[in-house]
């Protein structure tokens, strides 16, 4: 039988495959089913807040959504470093 997923090596894309039907749900780190089940639930809440999307805009949407869940940690690290900065100079210009 001929799966869907199967058709995603035409493309270019490595699919890995865990076998449910044996109660396999992840073979080690990077294949495991909860993963593909927290982006997808990530961005479902984040195109909620557009209230719809034009079908042609439905791609950059999702591009935008794979790169901030890929990049979650990071984004807020990187805000609180400039946040910090920035307070320290505006601790430091001294206009009080």
């Amino acid at each position: 039988m001929v799966r869907s997923y199967d058709a995603l090596a035409v493309y270019g894309y490595n699919h890995k495959k865990v076998k449910h039907e044996e109660n396999e749900f992840a073979q080690d780190l990077d294949n495991h089913v909860n993963g593909i089940e927290s982006f997808w639930s990530f961005t479902k809440r984040r195109l909620n807040q557009f209230n719809g999307l034009r079908k042609q805009d439905f791609h950059f949407h999702l591009l935008e959504s794979e790169w901030r869940f890929n990049n979650r940690g990071i984004i807020e690290k990187r805000l609180k470093k400039i946040a910090r900065k920035l307070i320290l100079k505006e601790a430091g210009s001294g206009d009080s």
